[in-house]
């Protein structure tokens, strides 16, 4: 039901109703922003609470070793540098379209 929040229409319709703010609990880029301080200097300390974590997609580009070292030292996984060898590779656009 619309008026509590429910939604009719198909899956492609609400992704775009929504990142376009057009349903009643309002759109993608608020709900970010939601989660986000708004004093916030670097993605990494921005978020409004210690446990969420926030990386950008152009931090991920310029130095993604670094993002996936920042998030398993959030989630407090250690990560060997013959591990971090093996999984960088993996997150690469070009292997996750090719897998």
């Amino acid at each position: 039901r619309p008026e509590d929040g429910g939604y009719e229409g198909s899956l492609d319709e609400f992704v775009n109703d929504w990142c376009a703010g057009r349903i009643c609990f309002g759109g993608w880029p608020e709900h970010l922003r939601s989660w986000i301080k708004s004093d916030a200097t670097e993605m990494e300390h921005s978020g409004i609470d210690r446990r969420i974590l926030v990386v950008s997609f152009a931090d991920m580009k310029q130095d993604l070793s670094s993002v996936v070292a920042a998030i398993a030292s959030h989630i407090g996984v250690e990560l060997s540098q013959e591990q971090m060898s093996e999984i960088l590779p993996k997150l690469s656009f070009s292997y996750m379209k090719e897998n």
